[in-house]
C-alpha cells in the first residue's frame, strides 16, 4: 500500500462536484460529444462483430475479416470503458470510480491503441505478402489467429510501465489549476520524478506505437502500388491477367481500397491528438504556454479536441466497411432488419430459380417439339428432296 497516499482533509468531500478549473461550456459540450461517440461506437461495433460472427457461410470468415473483427472489438471496449471514464474524469472535479479503474483505463486506453495500430500494420504486411511475393506468403487462418495472439502480448508489454507505476494519488498542487486535486494519474514519490517518467515513456511509445508503425505500413502500401503499377505496364503479365477472372480483380481492389482508407482514417484522427501529447507532454511546452487561466482553457480546447477526434475513429470502420464490402453490407442488412432481409433474400433467389428452371424447361420442350416436326423444303412441298 505504500503507492495509495491519501491528504487528510478537514472538509467533507463532494465526489460529483462538477470539474471548477473549466468552463461549464466546455464541460457539458465535451461531455455530451463523448457521450455521443460512446453510444456510436457500442452500437456499430456491436453490429460489426454479430455480423462476422452469425454468418460464418456467407463468406464473411475470412482472414482480412479476422482483423477487422480484432479492430471492432478493439472499438468496443474503446467505448464502453475509454470514453466512459475519461468522460468522468474530465466532467468531475474528484475521481470517484476507485483505484482499479484508476488503473485499468489509463492502460487499457494505450492497450487498445497499440492492438488498433499494430493490427492495422499486420493487415498491410498481409497484404503486401499477398500481392508482392505471393509464392511467399503464409495466408491462412491459424497463422492470422497466431499473428493476433502475438499483437495482444506486445500491446500489454507496451502498457506494463504504466502498471507498475500507476497508483491512486490524492495530492494538492500549488498551482490548482494544472491539475485538480484527487485527481487520476501516474504519480510516484516526486511529483519531478512522475514528470521526467513520463516524458521517457510518452516518447518511447510514440515512436514504437505510431511512427514505426506508420513508416512499415507506408512501405506496404507503396510496394504495393509500385508492384501493381509494374504488372500493368508488362506485356508478358497482360496476357496472364486477360484470363484472371474480372470479378476477383474487383473484389481485390476494393479490399485494398477498404483497407487503405482504414489506415488513412485512423492516422488522421489520431495525429492531432498524439502530436500535442508530443508537444506539450514530451517537449515540455505546456509549462512555457501555459501562464494563465485563459491559456489553460486553450490547453483543455486542444487536449479534448485531439480526442475527439481520436475516438471519432473507433466509429469510422463500420461505415467504411458497409461501402467498400457487399458481404457486410447484406449481413448489417440482415441484423438491422432482424432476419426480414435475409428471409427476402432468399426468397428472391428461389423464385429466379425457379423461374430459371421454367425457361430451361419450356426452351427444351420447344427444342423437342421442333426437333419432331418434318423439315419443310424451302423450293416448295412438290419439289425433290434430293437433288
Amino acid at each position: 500500500m505504500d503507492n495509495l497516499t491519501i491528504q487528510s482533509t478537514t472538509k467533507p468531500i463532494d465526489q460529483f462536484k462538477l470539474n471548477s478549473y473549466v468552463t461549464k461550456r466546455q464541460i457539458y459540450g465535451f461531455g455530451i460529444t463523448f457521450s455521443i461517440i460512446a453510444v456510436a461506437c457500442v452500437i456499430s461495433n456491436l453490429i460489426m462483430i454479430l455480423a462476422i460472427i452469425r454468418n460464418r457461410y456467407r463468406n464473411m470468415w475470412t482472414v482480412t475479416n479476422y482483423y477487422i473483427f480484432n479492430m471492432a472489438l478493439v472499438d468496443l471496449l474503446t467505448g464502453s470503458i475509454v470514453i466512459p471514464c475519461r468522460t468522468a474524469q474530465f466532467a468531475f472535479l474528484y475521481w470517484f470510480l476507485g483505484r482499479f479503474l484508476c488503473v485499468i483505463h489509463i492502460t487499457v486506453e494505450k492497450l487498445l491503441f497499440c492492438c488498433s495500430i499494430y493490427t492495422l500494420t499486420l493487415m498491410a504486411f498481409a497484404r503486401y505478402q499477398a500481392i508482392v511475393n505471393p509464392l511467399n506468403s503464409n495466408y491462412h487462418f491459424k497463422g492470422a489467429l497466431w499473428r493476433l495472439g502475438v499483437i495482444w502480448l506486445l500491446s500489454i508489454a507496451s502498457c506494463i510501465p504504466l502498471i507498475i507505476h500507476m497508483p491512486f494519488q490524492v495530492y494538492t498542487l500549488k498551482r490548482p489549476y494544472i491539475l485538480s486535486n484527487h485527481d487520476c494519474q501516474p504519480t510516484f514519490r516526486s511529483r519531478e520524478e512522475s514528470e521526467l517518467y513520463l516524458r521517457i515513456y510518452y516518447a518511447l511509445f510514440m515512436f514504437f506505437a505510431f511512427f514505426l508503425p506508420l513508416i512499415i505500413i507506408s512501405y506496404c502500401y507503396f510496394k504495393i502500388y509500385q508492384t501493381l503499377r509494374n504488372r500493368k505496364r508488362d506485356s508478358t503479365l497482360k496476357s496472364t491477367m486477360k484470363n484472371y477472372s474480372k470479378s476477383i480483380k474487383r473484389t481485390n481492389r476494393k479490399v485494398i481500397h477498404m483497407l487503405l482508407t482504414i489506415t488513412v482514417l485512423f492516422f488522421i484522427s489520431w495525429f492531432p491528438h498524439n502530436f500535442s501529447i508530443i508537444l506539450l507532454n514530451v517537449a515540455g511546452l505546456n509549462k512555457v504556454w501555459i501562464k494563465s487561466y485563459k491559456d489553460y482553457l486553450s490547453y483543455i480546447n486542444i487536449g479534448q479536441t485531439g480526442k475527439v477526434l481520436s475516438y471519432l475513429n473507433s466509429c469510422q470502420n463500420f461505415f467504411v466497411c458497409l461501402i467498400f464490402n457487399k458481404s457486410f453490407q447484406d449481413a448489417i442488412a440482415d441484423i438491422l432488419t432482424l432476419g426480414y432481409y435475409k428471409r427476402t433474400e432468399s426468397l428472391f433467389s428461389y423464385q429466379a430459380s425457379n423461374l430459371s428452371s421454367t425457361h430451361r424447361v419450356n426452351d427444351h420442350a420447344e427444342l423437342t417439339r421442333n426437333e419432331s416436326l418434318p423439315e419443310k423444303n424451302p423450293l416448295g412441298s412438290d419439289a425433290p428432296t434430293h437433288v
